[in-house]
């Protein structure tokens, strides 16, 4: 009996560790420099630049919503008035890289928690 207690003891720990350390990573995993916020959508600054993506980006700057670029030193920067602000005024965006990679991106520019695994602990006997 002691040895089941000891392994459900150990069980939980290494269980909250991990979860843990899944927070820990959701919160430092943020967009990459180099990022272009326009409305709900971010993508690298190759794909905005790239000329065949031109109707896509000019469609959603058209459509409205704030642009956001994170610059090189990782420094928000709103496009309107030029200057920075924090990473937490970026909305929750779908970021696009320049080789088509889709990534969901939280509030906040972290990763959005849904698409992070999560740990299931399916018995403890």
């Amino acid at each position: 009996m002691r040895k089941k207690k000891i392994l459900c003891a150990a069980l939980v720990i290494a269980a909250l560790s991990t979860i843990s350390a899944m927070k820990t990573y959701a919160a430092s995993a943020a967009m990459p420099d180099g990022t272009v916020v326009i409305g709900s959508k971010a993508f690298d600054l190759s794909y905005v630049n790239d000329p065949k993506n031109l109707t896509e980006i000019s469609s959603l700057i058209v459509a409205g919503g704030g642009i956001y670029v994170k610059g090189f030193n990782k420094i928000w920067i709103d496009n309107t008035t030029g200057k920075a602000l924090s990473a937490s005024s970026i909305p929750s965006v779908t970021y696009t890289d320049n080789s088509g990679v889709v990534t969901k991106y939280a509030a906040g520019d972290i990763i959005d928690s849904a698409t992070a695994s999560t740990l299931e602990v399916i018995s403890i006997e």
